[in-house]
This record gives structure tokens, sequence and C-alpha cells, in this order.
């Protein structure tokens, strides 16, 4: 028998499987619907940013389950054996650490690869084999880097959250230690009267020290490396140095804050001065067409008609 004869049998499995997997879904979210509210409560700023991220917020509901029904990512054994290193190393710079496991990870990365590549596989079908075994392979692979890209994105974006809250802070910092506030004093004035999430982050670390689970160098050190930020590494490191040696820091302060605006400043700049070019790209394939269709449309109508008579 050939092969064209299994497609139908094949596009049934495929097909059972998929609503298999849709009711399977739906029963667990019906199941967990108290552990979703658990993990994610009221805070409004979570849930946008679940939105925004639907693959790593669909991992972190993964993660709340229990390891005995993560079935596939233990029937399919890790690639790279570094692999959760990495991750550990990079979600800790997207916000996700405290609600995203390297096995809920794993699970819903290969749960998002195997449904991608089937809807891909489904929907190519109906036109051809070869179409369907194309679409597949590629929605797999989309499937497969999306909380990868989503990681990436979520980095890029803390990091200029702190480029775009880290002058506040210095100036409100520094303020404070001019008016006779000591550091501790002064940067528990900016973490609580501030609401942005760099302010939150800020408010976290200087409850771990004042309360005893870490040191103030630390908790600053790690609040840094959960930003990834080069400009608030250094500016910790100053801030740092200056404590245990007991120099001037308000002045500094200032100053690294003046630093820090500028530089915003010019990046701001920069972006600015990019948008002309990017907006040769859909002028380029939108407009520019259209006006050459409308301009020698006629002109070629005129030289067929010439032509031919």
């Amino acid at each position: 028998m050939s092969a064209m004869a299994f497609l139908p049998a094949i596009s049934a499995l495929f097909l059972s499987a998929s609503v298999g997997m849709g009711i399977h879904g739906a029963l667990e979210r019906l199941r967990k619907r108290r552990v979703k509210r658990l993990i994610w409560g009221s805070n409004a700023a979570i849930r946008k940013g679940a939105r925004s991220c639907p693959g790593l917020g669909y991992a972190a509901r993964l993660s709340s389950l229990p390891l005995c029904e993560l079935v596939l990512q233990k029937a399919v054994p890790p690639i790279l054996s570094g692999s959760e290193k990495r991750f550990h190393e990079t979600v800790k710079r997207t916000g996700y650490s405290d609600r995203v496991t390297f096995s809920g990870y794993r699970e819903a990365r290969i749960r998002l690869t195997l449904a991608t590549a089937l809807a891909g596989l489904l929907f190519g079908m109906v036109c051809s084999t070869e179409l369907g075994i194309a679409l597949g392979a590629l929605s797999g692979a989309g499937g497969a880097c999306l909380m990868r890209r989503e990681m990436m994105r979520e980095r890029r974006k803390r990091q200029r959250e702190a480029a775009d809250h880290l002058s506040e802070m210095l100036e409100v910092v520094s303020l404070g230690m001019r008016s006779g506030l000591t550091f501790d004093l002064s940067f528990a004035l900016y973490a609580e009267h501030f609401d942005s999430r760099f302010a939150r982050d800020c408010r976290s670390a200087h409850r771990r020290w004042i309360s005893g689970l870490a040191t103030r160098s630390d908790a600053l050190i790690d609040l840094a490396d959960y930003y990834d930020s080069d400009q608030l590494a250094r500016t910790i490191e100053s801030i740092n140095r200056s404590l245990s040696l007991g120099t001037e820091l308000s002045a500094r302060l200032s100053d690294i804050a003046a630093v820090a605006r500028e530089k915003r400043k010019s990046e701001l700049e920069e972006e600015v001065s990019k948008a002309p070019v990017k907006m040769m790209i859909p002028t380029g394939t939108l407009i520019l067409p259209a006006m050459l269709l409308l301009v020698m449309g006629p002109v070629l109508l005129e030289l067929a008609h010439d032509v031919r008579f």
C-alpha cells in the first residue's frame, strides 16, 4: 500500500490527540483555578506581565503542579547538560525566578512545541502533505523558542526599567542624606513612596537587609544582578565602597544621577534618530509600490495599447 493511504488515519490520530489535549487542559484549568489565584494574587502588575508573556505564565502554572503530574519532561531527556544552570541564570533576570521552576519550564516548552507542531501539521495538510510537514516543523520550532524569546524580551525590559528609574532613585537618596538621614532611611524613603517595579524591588532588597536575611552589600549586589544592568552594578559598587570606607556619598550620588540622566537622554535621542530609518521599510514596501503603480500605470497601459495596435 502507498503512504497516501495512511494519511486519513494519521490525520484522525493527530486530531483525536489534539482534542484529548484540549480536554485535558480545560480540566486542568478548572482543577487548578484556586492554585492560580494563590500564585498571581491580586497584584495587577503581575497579571499584566502574565498576559504579555503567555508562555512564561503557562510555565508558572505548570510549576505549581506536583512533579508527578509533569509527564512530558520526564519522557524527554534534557538535550544539554548545562541547560538547567543557564535557565536559572536567565530566569533570575526576568522576574519569574520565584514562580517558574526548571521542571515547569521544560514541561511547558515541550507542550508548546508539540501543540504548535500539531496545529501547523493539521493546517498544512488541508492543502498538501509537504506543506503540512513544512508548517509543522516551522510551527514546532516557533513554539520551542517562544519562552526563550519572552525571557530575552523581559530581560531587556528590566534593563530599560533600571535605566529609567536609576537617576530618580539616586536623587531621592542623595536628597535624604543631605537632609541628615542615613543611607538606609534615604533608600527606604524612595522604596516606600514610589510605585514602580524598580521601587518595589528596592523595597524588597531593603527589607532583606533590615530583617537580617542578607547583608546590605549582598542585597544591593543581588538587586543589580537581578536587573542585569552594568550601570546599576557600577552604581551599587560605588555605594558599597563609599559606605565601607565612610567617604562622602551624597555628592557622589548626585554626580552619578546626572551621568545616568544624560546617558538616558542620549539613548532616547538615538532611538528618535533611528525612527526615519525604520520608517523606510513600510514606506518602501507599502507606499512606494502604490505610488509607482499610480504614476506609471497609465503610461504602461498606453504603451501596451500602442504595441497591440
